[in-house]
């Protein structure tokens, strides 16, 4: 599945990275391919693949409306988020 985002919507770091890229790498090497919203904004923040538009770090409200607003990405298993297919 490609990522793909019109201008007007698109939020990008500095490494050119959208948040929903940021969260389906980690979730690629996550064990399981799972983690909790906290965990995931925890591994997007430490590996520096995104920071939000004013600078700060990125906090698990954000990472729960993205899995809500990319539901052909994203899937919630109870607490865990997980990659609903492969995305390139």
């Amino acid at each position: 599945m490609e990522l793909r985002h019109s201008p007007a919507t698109l939020d990008v770091d500095s490494q050119g990275l959208t948040l929903h890229e940021a969260m389906a790498i980690v979730l690629k090497d996550a064990p399981g391919g799972m983690m909790r919203a906290g965990d995931l904004a925890a591994q997007v923040n430490g590996r520096g693949l995104y920071r939000m538009r004013d600078g700060r770090p990125v906090e698990a409200q954000q990472i729960h409306a993205r899995v809500g607003q990319y539901p052909h990405v994203f899937n919630k298993q109870g607490t865990f988020i997980t990659l609903s297919s492969p995305v390139t």
